[in-house]
């Protein structure tokens, strides 16, 4: 509560000091209007061009304080990034540019603000002032809205989690970047997440997973800064889980590569663990003389933990060699930290070394205080150690209810599938069904109606045969009915011209000729219709025998001569060789008699061959 208060009242002061800044800018550029109009009447009969002037005089002031504004705080983003830049390759600097940018306080945007506040987070860190560090990051989480500055920030708690042993946040942490880091387009920086995220591992002591993060960082192609924290972090790893001969070169080679890009605190990381690798090679000279030639510059990053960390080491160098004097003084660098208690191991190996001083100095009450001292961290440090270990089973068991959670919402869901499946099914079936009954119903409709029309088709054929019938059987009967007064009309006039030709008037004669013909014509009339019936019914009888064709012809042409009624018409026939056929003669005569009949009934002028 109080701490949101301060925020407030903070955030007041700023707002505040804004607003006195802001009007004294309104009050100048008064002052300058105020000078450009006084001296202009604007009256109608005045020339009007001193206004004109004046006014594009201010348009461009204006106009260029805008453009300086932009600038600055183009220049202000960089100066911010090339400070996020210094925070662990020139301590100094960075300080002195934090100092410049806090100056110029009011000038900055809200998100120039939150980027000031990482920063100042970085410098109460080194500063050894963890608490401050923490609430300068918590309180860019909280105002910030730019990604890659929550990232930032995020990180930055993480790497201070792991200091304030605050394991189970740290972890909450790591969850949330792995989050974010698909949203990071910055390559450089999702690899400072996962530097980050092996330091967290290294400070909690699970090494392997330390390996398997730089691993990956290797095999990404890692470089800059964040290479040189991955050499980093992996040779840790390495020197706290194994002894390797080859790592004294690994080390160095680290150690020139940080070197290369000026990171001077990694840099000097990398040293306090090459003089912990010649202790551990019992080579504590070797440690003295390589670190104590960097001690100074060490001092110079005020870097409290690489302080103590390089002490403490020195401490325990000059003890093993026995000399008290420069281990006792090293050793109570330490010991004097404010914020030793923060880091136990330099904390305990410094008392053991004071206290090991002391017993060989024969002050054994002194030697049993620093004893008592040693042994209560340790004991602070075992109870941390069990904190990491329940914080590392915590964060298991986490992880084995999220992969309990998934596989149940992974089962739930393809229960879900499968019920969607089946519902899929049963819609399908029902659909099908559906649609094969409306099929069916359909079909059945079509079929009455077929059936019924089929019905009907059937009983007008039937009708129309019997109609059919009735009319052949009416023909055929008239047929007959007509042929016997036909023969007689024939008859009886063929009778009358043959005996009474000469005896009767020529007029008369013609008159019974034309009866005559008239009957005839009537008769074949008949003949066909007979033949029609007869043909339909299929009972027509071919009486087949031997004829020649020529002679048919002949005869045929000579019957159809008289039906010749202009000289315009020809009737013509070229005999050739004799053709027999067997045939049923009347029915081939009466053929040809109807073609040749038509061809002179439609041949107004012309040749019939």
């Amino acid at each position: 509560m109080m701490r949101k208060i301060k925020i407030k009242r903070k955030r007041m002061k700023m707002r505040e000091r804004k607003k006195m800044i802001l009007k004294k800018k309104m009050q100048i550029l008064s002052g300058k209007l105020n000078n450009f109009l006084k001296p202009v009447n604007f009256m109608p009969s005045r020339d009007i061009k001193p206004a004109l002037i004046r006014l594009i005089c201010i348009i461009s002031l204006l106009f260029n304080a805008g453009k300086t504004r932009a600038i600055q705080q183009i220049d202000f983003d960089k100066q911010l990034e090339r400070t996020y830049q210094l925070r662990t390759s020139d301590v100094v600097t960075f300080n002195k540019s934090l100092i410049e940018l806090e100056s110029n306080f009011q000038y900055l945007s809200k998100r120039q603000i939150n980027y000031l506040s990482v920063l100042k987070g970085y410098q109460f860190w080194y500063q050894g002032n963890i608490k401050k560090a923490t609430e300068q990051f918590k309180d860019v989480l909280n105002n910030a809205t730019d990604k890659e500055l929550l990232y930032k920030a995020t990180l930055s708690l993480i790497g201070l989690s792991s200091f304030d042993k605050n394991w189970l946040y740290g972890f909450k942490l790591l969850k949330k970047i792995s989050i974010q880091k698909d949203k990071i387009k910055n390559k450089e920086l999702r690899h400072l997440g996962i530097v980050v995220a092996s330091n967290f591992y290294n400070e909690l002591e699970q090494y392997n997973m330390t390996k398997i993060y730089t691993r990956r960082l290797l095999e990404d192609h890692v470089s800059g800064r964040n290479l040189c924290l991955t050499l980093s972090l992996k040779i840790k790893a390495e020197l706290s889980t194994s002894y390797i001969d080859s790592l004294e070169q690994e080390i160095v080679e680290a150690i020139q590569t940080c070197h290369k890009i000026n990171e001077i605190i990694p840099e000097n990381v990398l040293r306090t663990y090459l003089a912990t690798y010649y202790l551990k090679k019992n080579l504590p000279q070797k440690a003295i003389d390589f670190l104590g030639s960097y001690l100074s510059e060490i001092n110079q990053t005020h870097y409290q933990l690489l302080i103590n960390e390089a002490s403490s080491i020195l401490s325990q160098a000059y003890l093993k060699i026995d000399d008290t004097e420069n281990a006792k003084k090293h050793a109570l660098i330490v010991i004097n930290n404010i914020e030793t208690k923060d880091y136990l191991k330099a904390y305990i190996n410094a008392n053991k070394v004071l206290s090991s001083i002391a017993k060989k100095q024969g002050e054994f009450e002194v030697a049993y205080k620093y004893q008592q001292k040693y042994i209560g961290a340790q004991e602070l440090l075992f109870k941390q150690t069990l904190a990491r270990q329940l914080a590392v089973e915590s964060a298991k068991h986490h992880a084995i209810e999220r992969d309990n959670q998934i596989q149940l919402l992974n089962k739930q869901k393809k229960i879900t599938e499968l019920e969607l499946i089946s519902q899929r099914h049963q819609i399908l079936v029902w659909g099908t069904g559906l649609i094969s009954f409306v099929i069916l119903v359909a079909f059945w409709f079509y079929r009455r109606v077929t059936r019924k029309k089929l019905h009907l088709q059937n009983q007008v054929n039937l009708e129309l045969k019997e109609l059919d019938k009735l009319k052949d059987t009416i023909l055929t009967n008239t047929s007959h009915e007509l042929r016997t007064p036909l023969n007689g009309i024939i008859g009886l006039s063929d009778l009358i011209i043959l005996e009474y030709e000469n005896k009767i008037d020529d007029d008369l004669i013609r008159s019974i000729k034309l009866i005559a013909n008239s009957g005839a014509k009537l008769a074949l009339i008949v003949n066909d219709l007979l033949d029609l019936a007869q043909l339909k019914s299929g009972r027509i009888i071919l009486n087949y025998q031997i004829f020649d064709v020529s002679v048919l012809i002949n005869d045929v042409i000579q019957l159809c001569r008289p039906l010749l009624k202009t000289s315009l018409v020809k009737l013509t026939f070229v005999e050739k060789n004799n053709l027999s056929i067997c045939q049923d003669l009347n029915r081939i005569q009466q053929v040809l008699f109807n073609l040749v009949g038509n061809a002179i009934k439609f041949t107004e002028s012309g040749e019939i061959n």
